[in-house]
């Protein structure tokens, strides 16, 4: 590996991270090196760019089948709510966070408030919201409250305080129509849900511009469908929701040595990529499809629904070098995705649009806006001014893990480059599949590049 690349650190991998888009439909071969400045992310030093401060979440479950969190909670009656908030970059030493509850109809009246634990950089507070003397003995329902969290910093000696940094509302209802309906598999028609197996296989890396290169490759693969994003229809909001509904993200086991075990490859070859990094096994359903058929919707709208749901495929090139260690490394990978996780399960969660009639409910907007808000959502996504804000937003605690990839001789980020179908692109495909090629282009002072040929399919 050339020294002149020591100093690509793990920032760039980190910002690379979020290049992956649920793009539009895609057919055929794709080529992404005719879109690389789409699917490269080349960030100058000293560039400020945006970041989470607070992520604030409510615990919307916690039963046998887990804990989950999202943005929006609704239930019948008024009980003590346990919410939680994330520290992002941007929260200065010594600050108070307090949690604030208004109402709809008066966003700047504050109805009760209390104060909050601040977490160490990236860590995560949890606090309690009793809404039972918020909402009192009214009986009107539907009830709508937010609560936002502010974190003010400590102004000591003296000195006018800067403004408080708030939160994302999280919006808590009480009904009196008990809970959504949530449209499951099970029921008349299970054969109705639609389910196809697919496959995605990375085959083959191919490398020019060095050589003894050790190349690994960290690798998401998200599947966007109606296997865990299943639509809530509320009666009393006549609203279409997902509260309830996650993506699923797929990942390779480790890292260094995850294309070549113990070995290293010259210039101009071409390497076959191991099933345990590059062969992704699954079902999925389109998103809405069963709330689709049981209110007999038309067969044009349900194709919408095979078009809104989305396999994507992120692909990040490494050259392994001196340092940091394997478990480091691997620490590193786990936090990409739980951060990759975390954010697109916040974006699902939060979105809620009007059904129309309630008989008849239109499911097209619902489920498009999943795309529109993880396409410009994603190009953010980790990324952050300074290494120090990254290992915060990620919940990595301490300084040695971040500083290890920025040593001399350190692991070099070489590209990131993506692909994305959808669940009609591979009906249409048929056996054939689509095959795809995904050009990882090093900085473009240097001529490094990895070249991946893979293929997405129906099993």
């Amino acid at each position: 590996m050339s020294s002149t690349r020591a100093y690509r650190t793990t920032a760039g991998l980190l910002m690379s991270m979020a290049i992956f888009l649920l793009a539009g439909p895609a057919s055929g071969q794709i080529d992404v090196s005719k879109v690389k400045q789409q699917t490269v992310l080349k960030v100058p030093p000293g560039t400020v760019l945006p970041v989470l401060a607070i992520v604030l979440e409510v615990q919307i479950q916690d039963d046998e089948f887990g804990v989950k969190w999202g943005s929006e909670y609704r239930e019948t009656d008024p009980l003590p709510l346990r919410l939680r908030w994330r520290r992002g970059a941007g929260i200065e030493d010594p600050s108070t966070a307090e949690w604030q509850v208004t109402n709809a109809s008066d966003p700047t009246t504050i109805l009760a408030r209390g104060q909050a634990e601040v977490p160490q950089p990236g860590g995560l507070s949890v606090f309690d919201v009793d809404f039972r003397p918020i909402v009192g003995g009214s009986t009107q329902r539907p009830l709508t409250y937010y609560v936002r969290l502010a974190v003010q910093k400590d102004v000591r000696f003296g000195g006018t305080p800067p403004p408080p940094k708030t939160s994302a509302p999280v919006k808590v209802v009480f009904v009196s129509s008990g809970p959504p309906t949530i449209f499951t598999f099970e029921g008349l028609n299970p054969e109705l849900a639609a389910s196809m197996p697919i496959g995605v296989r990375l085959q083959d890396l191919w490398s020019i511009g060095d050589t003894d290169i050790e190349p690994y490759l960290f690798v998401a693969v998200v599947y966007a469908d109606g296997t865990t994003i299943v639509p809530e229809l509320d009666a009393a909001s006549g609203q279409i929701r997902f509260t309830s509904s996650h993506v699923r993200i797929a990942k390779a086991p480790g890292t260094h040595g995850n294309v070549l075990e113990g070995g290293s490859m010259g210039w101009d070859e071409t390497v076959p990529i191991p099933t345990a990094t590059g062969l992704y096994e699954t079902t999925i359903r389109p998103i809405g499809l069963e709330m689709a058929n049981q209110f007999g919707r038309p067969e044009s709208e349900k194709r919408m629904l095979r078009e809104f749901t989305d396999v994507g495929v992120v692909v990040i090139g490494m050259e392994e070098d001196a340092v940091p260690s394997t478990e480091t490394a691997n620490e590193l990978y786990d936090a990409f995705i739980g951060a990759l996780q975390f954010e697109l399960d916040s974006l699902v969660q939060s979105i809620a649009m009007d059904a129309g009639n309630p008989q008849a409910p239109d499911l097209d907007p619902a489920i498009a806006e999943i795309k529109n808000r993880l396409r410009p959502r994603l190009k953010d996504l980790a990324i952050a001014e300074t290494i120090a804000e990254l290992e915060g937003y990620l919940g990595i605690p301490g300084a040695p893990l971040m500083a290890s990839f920025g040593a001399v001789n350190a692991d070099d980020f070489i590209g990131a480059a993506h692909v994305t179908v959808s669940y009609q692109d591979l009906l249409d495909a048929g056996e054939a599949g689509i095959p795809f090629k995904l050009v990882v282009t090093d900085n473009p002072d240097e001529v490094v590049e990895y070249q991946i040929q893979g293929r997405i399919y129906v099993r």
